[in-house]
This record gives structure tokens, C-alpha cells and sequence, in this order.
């Protein structure tokens, strides 16, 4: 298979003079950086021997021409041969076609001088080594552990009840496995997902040797897409269901979607951007969960691609029962292949493993990575302003109630101070901000008079003044006429909000009206107050409005409670680990960086060893505003400093 990573064993000249370097620099493909970096590598060895890259490529402003200057300094220096095979070793210059191409320009000169080493008796010549395809294939310590470091936290065991296997995050909410894993869970007649299958799934992640792990469970909606085992209809006898009418391709991958979001937490792997292996020198590598054990990782060479299959790959690397869904990592960690079957012969001697390659299931479903909005989370705030300390379960009833208009009150209750307000934050952030308006009112603020409230919320959701001009004055000169309000002012502002939540009827917005304060502030009985209720009651029928009151410990009167949701937040002094190190975890992720799970619980013991620290200084904040105000002053405080 060919590699951009490709390494060589080229008969490099001992010495070369400027026109051998002008035809090695046709085969450079490389940009300046990347010239730059690898020179300032050779001259960091080179200990003194080499001037400095700006220095060498004073003036030239043509890459080529820079790429020349800097051989000719390496030659001058005998190290030419290093910086050669390691761009080579990158990718970054086709040295097999260089080498031809001044063997071919040397020929009439008897071919390229080469410098003799001295042999002994027997002949054999004794030689330094220095860089070559060999110390090329070799691995870098600093990339393989963060290699395995990011497996070991996007790997899973996927457990469906009735079969196991391994899978990986491949986008925010997305699991790739195999649909022979997922296959006793999907109907072969219909392609869909078995009704209730999802409470079948259970992906754990991290289940490593003396950790639990942490499991996710699978949405309603679980399946994504797949592809089965064997195309057309199956042999008969065989145990493999008839897809005929459903694939015509066979490529044995389940993408299936979590709740959760697990991949904001830990990253994924990027289909679109699949990895490469030169089958002479590169190492393979298969994480998986083996018999549902803890992570195990698998190391070969030699991997080929199937000339029968060409969307698949041949592989030696060990694997059993439960590897199936393995990641397959290219010499350079990247993404390279789904591990699937091993094949044998017709005696059932075993022969080689097959994996899948993942450019091939992207070029099938290009859109599995895509994370469906309405089931997704967040971190943190979008002005980078504070970190989201265990609301998960507010950021999902957002998401619910966004879709669905049946229950369109929800009630936030909590001790004082346990981050009741924030709500409104987290629903600006979690939910479409082009399919919905929200208009948020303090209950200290709240007007006295049912036509100014209707005023407040229209103005405050983005109504065009007009509408605001249509409402109508009250009937009486207290404004309290409750029939008045049913009859004229309530009509009027369900048309005004009707009519501007439809202007694109095609997508068509959702109100949030967000009443904070409630436990602060009581609101009293008067006209505006006498609207409000009439809203509450006309919520389910407006179905474009979803009321959150924040601070309300009783029950709205005279309402079905069927139509209510009640979150009752937990205790500010209650915050637990696992909130503190999913917040930390999506941070990190979000910056490509990539903790181990040792690592990420070190972060979370010392942002809580600070947050512990700040109240013996006689601080009057309560847990959950402590470890907030460390996460927002220290932690989101340097991360701006590094965009």
C-alpha cells in the first residue's frame, strides 16, 4: 500500500555539489516549516556543526531554493544523509524518485562516488550507523504513549446483552463497532433498530486493568447506519440473516449514537482523515477488549491489503472473541482500520485477520460523525466565560423539550446558591440558537400590568414593533378585568407570537420564557400576574412555548401537572468527582489534548485541592461556587491564553 510515511534505503552520495542538490530538490514536497523543522532537529544533533536554518535560507525566498541551501550545509557537514531519510521518513520528499533521477544525470560520469568504510580480513566492512529506514521505522516514545493515552480513553466495550465487542468514538456522540456485534439488536427485514434495543447497550469506557470504567448508554434512536457481514442473500443453513433488500454492501460496520456526548469528553478519531502503512517497515497496532477484559493492545507488521477484498486489510496482529470492532492504528497513531473476523481455511486453520478500512466506510457514509444537536453537551459556555459543573441531566431535558411540546413547563428548584439562574445560560447554549428566542424575566423586575408584560415579552423576544402596537389597552382603568385579559389581550399576544415564531414556516422557532427569581421574589396578584397564569394554561396548545420558572417550590394552580418537569438541582456542598472530571475531560478534549485517566484524576484532585484550600481562607462560597470560580479564573482563564 503506498504511504506518505514511506521510508528508504537509498545509495545516498557521500558528498554533493550543488546540481545534485537542484535535482534532489524536484522531489521535495514540503512547505518551509516543515523544511525548517526537520533541519533544526539535524542541527540540534549536529551539536554545532550546522549555522542556523534562517541564517542558511537568508534571501531565498523559493522553498526549493532553501531546501538546496540546507542540503548543501548538511553535506558540508556529513550529515546529509540524516536529513535526507528523515524527510523521506515524513513524507516530505519522494527520495526513491530523487535518487533515480541522479543516478540517471550521473550515469555518463560512472555512476555516484561512494565513500568505502574499512573491512577486515574477512572482508566485512565495519560501519557507523546513522539515520535509515530502519531507526525510521522505529517508534517515537513521546507519540506512543500519547497515542495510547487517547485509546484508552476513546476505546470501549460494547455490551448489547446478547453479544460483546470493542468500539471507538469517531465523532461527539458516535461509536464505530462491527454489525455483527450490533446484529441481534437490528430486524434483518426491516434494518431498523429492535423497538427498545437501546436499554440493551451499555459502551464503557476506560475499563482498564484495576479501573472500573464508565459506562454510556445508547439513545432511543440509537442506529446510525451499518453495513452486514454478506451482501445478497445467504447461503442456506447459514446463521447470517437475508439483507438482500437492504445493503448491497458488506462491509460488517454499526455506527451506533450515545447519550452523553462521550466524544466531547474524550475526542474522536477523524474518519476523514484515515492513515497509511508501508507493509515493508510500519507497525500496526489493534486496541481492543478481548473476552470483554480490560484494554488490551496488539502489535504487528507486514500488514497488507486483501487482493480478494480490497476494502479490507490482512493482519496478524493477535486478536479473539470480543476484538471484533478493534481500532487499527497506522506507524504514525492514525486512524487506519475497523478490526472484523479472522479467516481460516476450509479445515478451520487459522489464516489471517481482516479489518475493515475506515477510508472505505467513509467513502460509503460520509456522515457518521454528524452528532445530532438536540442530544449533545457542552462544557462550557460559549463566551468562555464559566465551566459547566454536572448539568447534564438540564442540558438533556433542554434537548427534550426542545423537540417535544407535550410537557412545556419545567420547574428548577435547589437550595440558594446551587447554581438555580445558570439554567437560562446553559439553555442559550445547548439548544439551536437559530430555532428558538428567549425571553428571560426576573421576578424582581416583573411589571404590574398584564399589557406591559405582554409588551416586555414581545419586545424582548425580537417582535417587530407593530406587533408590540397591536396589543390592546385594558378595558378597565385598574386593568385587572381577568375576562378582559382572556378574551382580548391573551388572542392578541398568541397571534403576535404565533405569527412571528412562523415567519419561516418551515422551521418555525420555539419561545423559551424563563422566570428567575421565584424564590426571591414573590410576584402578586395583579393583572400581570393573572397573565402569566393564563400562559401557563395555554402553553401545551401554543406548542411553540416552553416555560421554565426558576426558584418555584409549589406547584403552578389550576395547571395539569402531566404537562410539568420538575430538576431539582443537587446540593451546592454535594458536587461529586465524576461532574468535575467530565468538565475537565471535555475542556481538554476540546484542545486536542490528551490525558490519561490517571492524569485526568490528578487534574480533578488538584482543581478540588484548590477549590478546598480557597475555604479555609474564610471564603463564604459554598462548594459548587468555589470549584466554578477556580475552573473559571485559573483553568478557562489559561486556556484563552493559549488560542
Amino acid at each position: 500500500m503506498a504511504d506518505d510515511g514511506q521510508t528508504h534505503d537509498a545509495p545516498i552520495p557521500a558528498a554533493l555539489d550543488a546540481a545534485q542538490a537542484r535535482i534532489l530538490a524536484r522531489h521535495f514536497s514540503a512547505g518551509r516549516p516543515a523544511l525548517s523543522q526537520v533541519y533544526d532537529e539535524i542541527e540540534r544533533r549536529a551539536a554545532g556543526r550546522l549555522r542556523d536554518f534562517k541564517i542558511v535560507a537568508l534571501g531565498r525566498n523559493d522553498t526549493n531554493d532553501a531546501f538546496v541551501a540546507a542540503l548543501l550545509e548538511t553535506a558540508q557537514a556529513g550529515v546529509h544523509h540524516t536529513f535526507l531519510n528523515e524527510l523521506a521518513a515524513l513524507g516530505f520528499l519522494d527520495l526513491d524518485g530523487a535518487m533515480t533521477a541522479l543516478e540517471a544525470a550521473q550515469s555518463a560520469a560512472g555512476g555516484l562516488d561512494t565513500l568505502l568504510w574499512p573491512q577486515d580480513a574477512t572482508g566485512l566492512v565495519t560501519k557507523p550507523q546513522g539515520w535509515n529506514a530502519q531507526v525510521a521505522a522505529t517508534l517515537d516514545m513521546t507519540q506512543l504513549l500519547r497515542a495510547v493515552n487517547l485509546a484508552a480513553r476513546r476505546v470501549c466495550l460494547v455490551c448489547t446483552g446478547a453479544s460483546q465487542g470493542t468500539g471507538f468514538l469517531i465523532g461527539p456522540q458516535t461509536v464505530l463497532t462491527n454489525w455483527h456485534v450490533m446484529a441481534p439488536l437490528i430486524d434483518p427485514a426491516t434494518g431498523q433498530a429492535r423497538p427498545d434495543s437501546a436499554r440493551e447497550i451499555t459502551c464503557t469506557f476506560e475499563s482498564l486493568a484495576g479501573a472500573p470504567g464508565r459506562d454510556y448508554r445508547a439513545l432511543d434512536d440509537w442506529l446510525v447506519e451499518f453495513s452486514p457481514l454478506a451482501a445478497g442473500p445467504t447461503a442456506p443453513g447459514t446463521a447470517l440473516p437475508d439483507m438482500t433488500a437492504l445493503r448491497t454492501h458488506a462491509l460488517d460496520f454499526c455506527a451506533l449514537r450515545l447519550s452523553g456526548s462521550a466524544g466531547r469528553e474524550r475526542g474522536w478519531y477523524d474518519l476523514a482523515r484515515p492513515g497509511s502503512l508501508n507493509a515493508a517497515t510500519d507497525h500496526f497496532f489493534v486496541f481492543q477488549h478481548p473476552f470483554a477484559n480490560p484494554q488490551r493492545l496488539a502489535i504487528t507488521h507486514n500488514v497488507t491489503v486483501d487482493p480478494g477484498a480490497t476494502a479490507f486489510l490482512r493482519h496478524k496482529a493477535w486478536a479473539d472473541n470480543g476484538s471484533s470492532g478493534g481500532l487499527c492504528l497506522d506507524h504514525r497513531f492514525r486512524p487506519l482500520a475497523l478490526h472484523h473476523a479472522a479467516v481460516t481455511d476450509a479445515s478451520g486453520a487459522f489464516q489471517f485477520n481482516r479489518a475493515v478500512r475506515l477510508a472505505e466506510i467513509h467513502a460509503l457514509a460520509p456522515d457518521l460523525a454528524t452528532p445530532d444537536p438536540m442530544h449533545d453537551r457542552i462544557s462550557h459556555l460559549s463566551d468562555g466565560s464559566r465551566a459547566v459543573l454536572g448539568r447534564g441531566a438540564t442540558q438533556d431535558l433542554a434537548h427534550d423539550m426542545m423537540q417535544s411540546s407535550t410537557r412545556p413547563i419545567l420547574y428548577v428548584r435547589g437550595q440558594p446558591r446551587s447554581g438555580k439562574s445558570f439554567t437560562t445560560h446553559l439553555i442559550r447554549d445547548c439548544t439551536p440558537h437559530d430555532r428558538r428566542r428567549i425571553v428571560q424575566i426576573s421576578a424582581s423586575e416583573m411589571p404590574s400590568e398584564a399589557r406591559e408584560l405582554a409588551a416586555l415579552i414581545l419586545t424582548r423576544a425580537g417582535a417587530p414593533t407593530e406587533a408590540v402596537n397591536s396589543l390592546p389597552h385594558a378595558d378597565t382603568p385598574n386593568g385587572t378585568d381577568n375576562a378582559w385579559i382572556g378574551s382580548a389581550l391573551l388572542p392578541t399576544l398568541r397571534t403576535a407570537l404565533t405569527s412571528f415564531l412562523h415567519t419561516n414556516p418551515d422551521q418555525p422557532l420555539v419561545l423559551w420564557l424563563i422566570i428567575d427569581e421565584l424564590d426571591l421574589v414573590p410576584i402578586p396578584q395583579t393583572s400581570a400576574r393573572e397573565l402569566l397564569d393564563a400562559l401557563y394554561v395555554d402553553a401545551e396548545a401554543m406548542r411553540n412555548l416552553r416555560v421554565v420558572l426558576i426558584g418555584l417550590n409549589s406547584a403552578l394552580p389550576g395547571i395539569n401537572q402531566a404537562i410539568t418537569r420538575v430538576e431539582i438541582l443537587d446540593h451546592p456542598e454535594e458536587i461529586v468527582a465524576d461532574a468535575l472530571e467530565t468538565c475537565l475531560g471535555g475542556l481538554m478534549a476540546e484542545r486536542m489534548l490528551a490525558p490519561s485517566p490517571a492524569e485526568l484524576k490528578r487534574q480533578t484532585d488538584l482543581v478540588t485541592g484548590v477549590a478546598n484550600m480557597l475555604q479555609t481562607m474564610g471564603t463564604d462560597a459554598n462548594r459548587l461556587e468555589r470549584l466554578s470560580d477556580v475552573m473559571a479564573q485559573v483553568w478557562l482563564r489559561a486556556v484563552k491564553k493559549w488560542k
